[in-house]
């Protein structure tokens, strides 16, 4: 496959954990803290990661995928647009390249309009939502939605329930043909794209 085919979108506070990881870290164990034991495979998974995403299209969502819904209305507007300016900076400098910030993704799957208001005047341009959120405004795609706010419009990307249901690791399946069907399912003509 062709690294620029697909588009990473990665928290940037999972980012920073596994960079602090790589350093050495601590767990509680019987109540006591313990030396961490896997500070290398944070290091690797860092170290793998950061090569693939180079080449690829990179996108963070807000710092620790934030519940904007809940912050707002516990008046913590501050925090998300914090949230949302520091994302790009922290996966920037852990990764060590450049990223793109301007997408959300809703940890439970809602957003109501004061949190649209926040987000996009914060910067937010798209929300991944599932696909039962709100109805599509693109006649022509399933796939797509538009949320007015008072800062302009925010582009709502849905998800597929069929494609969600295929990944769902709780249901027991054929893994063959389960790769088989996703593949099918999301196989794009390259001359249309």
């Amino acid at each position: 496959h062709e690294p620029s085919s697909v588009t990473w979108v990665l928290d940037p506070a999972l980012l920073q954990t596994a960079r602090d990881m790589s350093d050495g870290y601590q767990v509680l164990t019987s109540g006591a803290p313990t030396v961490g034991t896997h500070p290398e495979q944070a290091k690797d998974w860092l170290r793998r990661l950061t090569t693939t995403t180079t080449s690829a299209p990179t996108r963070v969502l807000p710092y620790a995928d934030v519940d904007t819904s809940a912050l707002v209305r516990a008046g913590l507007t501050a925090d998300v647009v914090r949230a949302v300016t520091q994302g790009p900076v922290v996966g920037a400098d852990v990764l060590g390249h450049s990223v793109t910030g301007g997408l959300a993704w809703s940890p439970y799957g809602r957003i109501d309009a004061a949190a649209a208001d926040v987000l996009t005047a914060a910067g937010i341009g798209a929300i991944v939502l599932p696909a039962d959120a709100l109805p599509t405004t693109d006649p022509t795609s399933t796939a797509m939605a538009s949320i007015a706010t008072a800062h302009g419009s925010l582009r709502a990307v849905l998800t597929d329930p069929h494609l969600s249901a295929l990944i769902d690791t709780t249901a027991p399946s054929d893994a063959v043909l389960l790769r088989q069907e996703f593949l099918a399912d999301t196989a794009l003509d390259r001359k249309s794209t």
